[in-house]
């Protein structure tokens, strides 16, 4: 493993922990940031001390609702020095000194409305928003869980809300199939499968192992998941494979998954073939990479030196990282290489520009790959951030103008979707959390559309999206549904700040 310093972080967090930060804010635990971050649980229970101890702050639950200078409304950050010189006149300075400074913020308050009323004027045109005609209600429903632990279902536009269960585990994931006919929900240790109707179907637990995170296969007839044992450097993880109702079709035995990045790397759901019939993964004792098969419970060998990237081309090929080296708890991005493999010759071909990428999205036909390259600088003549690779034709075109400033390598798979068609691209830049799309040639640039938040999850036709948004006011937590421009806000559930907001797009059947 080769070694790489670690860059100054002059924030108040390190990048590492703004991921832990984001983790907690999705109330995960422990073990369950581990396993996200492919760190260890003392390493994440470290990063969680430093937290709190640098916000001052005493509980996790704090944490979670802690909000920086930069995520306060533009109002608490013009004000803030008056509301300080306020604090620091006591009685004894008199009627007139607190009248004064009255005086001065009404006449703050008028000239930034002026200010507003300028800008607002100044970009009527338009320009730099999500343009175009505010698309129809998404075909598409969605979940969620309100304060009382009720299980329900709402259409996109706010209608026909109904409820589906009583006290069902999702605090830590829920996901539909591709389909829309089950769902599945997990809590810490438990994880339940329901039909459109709220029944239970199956479920799956290990009293003995911790569950990972579940992922449906394209067909939605299996999921995948890890368990894992042990701690620390200990820890052993074995990959697994359910039918739709949690009923175990294989154990596929242990599974290499610490040192697993970029993202991807790690995430069960890109393991899976298109067609949903078979799985590529690395055997940890032989350094193997294989394909294992469901229909023929059979495993293909490939060559040790394969790291699994993903499926491309609708399954006729496979994009594999070479020579991948990378340290653990380094904030740097691993080195590899990357390789298109041909499954049917075997033939190994170069792509030089996906080299040493943190994370990449593949489009829905496989022919086309978004890959990001983080910004180490704010050198100007830094290229973009996202790439669009064409593997047919083998042209790299770069989007103008795309910028993810994370603070480290950790970004989210959903924050980059493709439309359903596969000719556009949809993403998320964070600090501050703004939403642009672009055409795969890099027309067609339309953005910034502004949020409150990085959680954030597009609905399968990508016409709108649903997020959570704080209410500092009422001190709660706000399910968001708006449409991909940014119009028509509706409001779906809202919940006190302590609580735990999950939500999931449900695709509906055509």
């Amino acid at each position: 493993m080769s070694k790489r310093g670690r860059p100054p972080h002059p924030d108040i967090l390190t990048p590492r922990e703004w991921e832990v930060l984001a983790l907690l804010r999705l109330e995960l635990s422990n073990p369950e940031i581990a396993e996200r971050l492919g760190i260890s649980r003392d390493g994440a229970k470290y990063h969680v001390s430093q937290i709190l101890g640098k916000l001052g702050l005493e509980s996790r639950e704090q944490a979670a609702r802690w909000q920086s200078e930069e995520a306060q409304p533009w109002w608490a950050t013009a004000f803030a020095p008056l509301g300080s010189v306020w604090r620091q006149l006591s009685p004894a300075s008199g009627v007139a000194a607190r009248a004064a400074l009255v005086v001065v913020i009404l006449a703050a308050v008028g000239g930034l409305g002026l200010l507003a009323l300028l800008l607002f004027m100044q970009s009527d045109d338009g320009d730099d928003a999500l343009v175009g005609q505010t698309p129809a209600p998404s075909s598409a429903q969605l979940s969620y869980v309100d304060e009382a632990g009720t299980l329900w279902l709402v259409n996109a536009d706010g209608s026909d809300r109904r409820k589906l269960a009583d006290d069902v585990p999702c605090g830590v994931q829920m996901q539909w199939s591709p389909a829309g006919e089950i769902l599945l929900c997990q809590g810490a240790g438990r994880a339940v499968f329901l039909d459109g109707e709220g029944a239970l179907i199956g479920e799956v637990s290990d009293p003995d192992a911790a569950l990972g995170l579940m992922y449906w296969s394209s067909s939605g007839a299996y999921v995948l998941y890890n368990t894992s044992e042990g701690g620390g450097a200990e820890t052993t993880y074995e990959l697994h494979i359910a039918d739709r109702s949690g009923s175990e079709i294989t154990n596929l035995g242990p599974w290499d998954a610490v040192g697993y990045r970029p993202p991807q790397l790690f995430l069960g759901s890109s393991l899976w073939s298109p067609d949903g019939q078979k799985i590529f993964f690395t055997r940890p004792e032989t350094g193997e990479s294989a394909i294992y098969s469901v229909d023929t419970a059979a495993s293909e060998v490939l060559d040790k030196n394969h790291y699994p990237l993903g499926w491309v081309l609708g399954g006729e090929a496979l994009l594999v990282a070479t020579g991948y080296e990378d340290e653990l708890f380094s904030l740097a991005p691993p080195s590899y290489k990357a390789n298109l493999l041909d499954l049917a010759t075997g033939a190994l071909t170069r792509i030089p520009e996906l080299d040493n990428g943190v994370q990449f999205w593949i489009s829905p036909s496989g022919s086309h790959i978004a890959a990001a390259h983080v910004r180490r600088q704010t050198d100007e003549t830094d290229p973009p951030d996202i790439i669009i690779f064409d593997l047919r034709n083998e042209t790299a075109t770069p989007i103008p103008n795309s910028v993810f400033t994370y603070p480290s390598e950790g970004i989210p798979r959903e924050h980059l979707v493709f439309s359903q068609d596969g000719q556009r691209v949809f993403w998320l830049n964070a600090l501050p959390f703004m939403l642009y799309s672009a055409s795969l040639d890099g027309s067609d640039f339309q953005g910034p559309v502004a949020l409150g938040t990085r959680r954030i999850r597009f609905s399968p036709d990508r016409s709108a999206f649903a997020y959570e948004d704080f209410d500092s006011a009422t001190d709660t937590r706000v399910l968001i549904v708006q449409n991909i421009d940014g119009s028509d806000t509706r409001e779906i559930n809202r919940i006190p700040a302590d609580g735990s907001l999950s939500f999931a797009w449900r695709p509906l059947s055509r």
